[in-house]
Parts: C-alpha cells; structure tokens; sequence
C-alpha cells in the first residue's frame, strides 16, 4: 500500500483589487452621464487571479526567492507540473538555503513517482531545518516503498514529532509494523490513529484483516467493518468485507444439521458481494468471492459467470481459472478443464491444488 498525501505548498498574499468610480454624494456609484453603475464581478480568489498579481511582483522583482516558490504553488494548482518544477528550480537557484522551496520540489518529484529526485530534494529540506512533518512522511513512504523498513520508521517518527496530531503518520507507522509481521503493535498504531479520526476507513480496514485473517477473531472483525458501514454505508470494501464475514461463518459448519444456516449464510454473502459490486464493478475480488459463493450454493451458471468477470479484469488470476476448470470438470468438459488447470499452473508454478489436479485429470483422460 502506498499513501500519497496531497499537500499545499506556500501562501501566496492576497492583494485587493479596488475599483475606481464616480459618485452622486450619496453613496451611490453612477457612471458618466447619471447611469447606475454595474461593476464585472472579479474573483479574488481564483488562481488566475493570484497569477496575475504574483506575475506583477516579479515584473519588479525578479530576484526574490519566495515570489517564484510562491508561482510554483500556483503553477501546481493549476496542474501546470512542468513550469511549477521550473519556478522552483529558480527559487532554489535565488536562495539555496530554503527549506521550503527543496520540500516543494521534493513534493513535485514525489508526486510523479520520481523518487530518487524527491528523496534527494528532502533530504536536503530536512538538513536545512525543515519544520514540515510532510518532509518526514514523504521520506517514510519512499523508503518504504524501497523496502528500506528502518529507515523507513525514521521518518514517520519525525513527522510524528513535529504533528502527533495526524492520524495519517501513525497509520503509516502502524502498516509498516503489519508489514513486518509485528501485528500488536500494528494494531497500537492503529488506535492511536482512531482516537485522532474515529471514521478514518483505511485503518478500520486494516483492523478488519487483521482481526479476520490474523487473530482469527470474526466478531471482532465485523465491530470495525460495522464503523466502516456507518461512515458510508454502501462502501464497497465495507460491503465486500460483511460478505467475507458471511462466508466464513458459512465455512465454519461442518455438522449436516448445520446445512439451512450454511446455505442462508451463503446467500447473506452474495447479497453483501452484489452491493459491493454495485458501487465497484471493476472489483475483481468481489467477483471472485461471490463466484465461491456459489459454487458452494452449487449454482454453477452464476458462479462461472463470475469467475470470467475476474479473468476479464484480472488475467493473471490463477485462482479463477482453478475454479472455473473445478467447474467444468464437475460438468464433464474435461479437455476445458484441464486446458484451464494448467493456466492456473502457469501463472503460479507452486499451485500445488493445481498440480494435483493437472496430474489426475490427465489420469482420468487417459483412460
């Protein structure tokens, strides 16, 4: 996972614009010859505006530094990456000692996935005292990134010290530990990130899977995938979680007397699946979980149907081409199913229910 967090760069000062114009005595503003006055509107806040006067500033003073940072800011509002990079290349060039200037050009390299140039422009924002926790983060993340993991802690513990107040550095510190196997502490992390955003959905999320896959602890689970619903109660991960939450109670009855519950669980998680995919159609996973579904409530039709979609959308799957040839070879289609079994090997050469399969398939061709 990677988090890449938008970020606004210098204020730029806001110059009035005041408008010249005749008046009756009586505070009535006419034009020449008695008409009533009616003035264009000019937005003030608008970024072509602030351009304008700033471009003005540096009509008489093309030297100062922080004019062209503050050009740059703009020109990065407006999308302009290009002359952005440019006027802050020309503010470093007027004042090389500007913390300001090297986090906002770092920031612009980050943006475009330039990370050795961002890395290198931080580092150096950081050397000349910036006080920008953004600074730290952005160096965490491309550390992370580079799997560089203590580096990496480094720098969300700086920009935790300089804002404690974010719930996105301890989340990033918390994803970090998870990533490294250090699940208790992930999950410390976790909550202090809550206490600072109660509703922020990628941590409920992370505590979904941890409490779900990890400690193996569903009811748990379904409390912070219950949060996530009552942020937005038609998120799509929420949703395809409570389907999740569904199949595995499901998976869980191994009794015959268990077989109504199993059944009515398997169609609560295609119900959940469905209203994910509703707000997700390209949600690859969502298909491929409802397609289990049923194929366990033995409706093959819609479970093939699905298990094409996630081939569709994602073709190195090899998950979905196991199911769909368990599918076929049910239904007696065993050249399909073994062309289909031997995909899935392909694109996972240590599929060992696949190389089973392969193997007994041929066996039974042969006969």
């Amino acid at each position: 996972m990677e988090i890449k967090k938008v970020i606004s760069g210098a204020g730029v000062m806001m110059a009035l614009a005041m408008a010249l114009v005749a008046s009756d005595g009586c505070g009535n503003n006419i034009r020449p010859g008695g008409e009533q006055d009616s003035l264009s509107i000019v937005d003030t806040n608008s970024t072509a505006f602030k351009l304008k006067l700033v471009n003005e500033r540096l009509a008489t003073s093309p030297g100062n530094a922080d004019i062209w940072l503050e050009r740059a800011n703009l020109f990065y509002e407006m999308g302009n990456l290009p002359q952005a990079m440019l006027d802050c290349g020309k503010s470093i060039e007027l004042n090389v000692t500007n913390p300001d200037a090297y986090h906002f050009r770092g920031f612009l390299h980050y943006t475009q996935s330039q990370d050795s140039a961002a890395l290198r422009d931080l580092k150096r924002a950081a050397q000349l005292g910036s006080m920008n926790p953004e600074t730290f983060y952005m160096t965490g993340q491309i550390f992370f990134l580079q799997k560089d993991y203590p580096m990496a802690l480094e720098g969300y513990n700086n920009a935790i010290s300089l804002d404690s107040l974010s719930p996105v550095y301890f989340f990033a510190r918390g994803y970090l530990y998870q990533q490294q196997g250090k699940i208790d502490a992930a999950i410390a992390e976790y909550r202090l990130s809550l206490e600072r955003d109660p509703g922020f959905i990628k941590v409920l999320v992370a505590l979904f899977d941890i409490y779900m896959y990890d400690k193996k602890d569903p009811d748990q689970a379904y409390l912070f995938n219950d949060r996530i619903l009552k942020v937005d109660s038609m998120h799509p991960v929420g949703r395809y979680n409570q389907g999740n939450y569904f199949l595995n109670r499901a998976n869980n009855i191994t009794s015959e007397e268990g077989l109504i519950d199993f059944q009515v669980l398997l169609k609560l998680a295609v119900s959940e699946y469905s209203k994910s995919l509703s707000k997700d159609p390209k949600y690859a996973l969502a298909y491929y979980n409802r397609g289990y579904a049923y194929y366990l409530l033995e409706a093959y039709g819609s479970a093939m149907d699905d298990f094409n979609k996630v081939i569709e959308l994602d073709p190195m799957n090899e998950r979905a081409y196991f199911m769909k040839a368990s599918i076929q070879e049910f239904k007696g289609d065993l050249a399909s199913a073994l062309t289909n079994y031997e995909q899935s090997l392909r694109l996972k050469a240590d599929f060992k229910d696949a190389s089973k399969a392969v193997k007994e398939l041929k066996i039974k061709l042969k006969r």
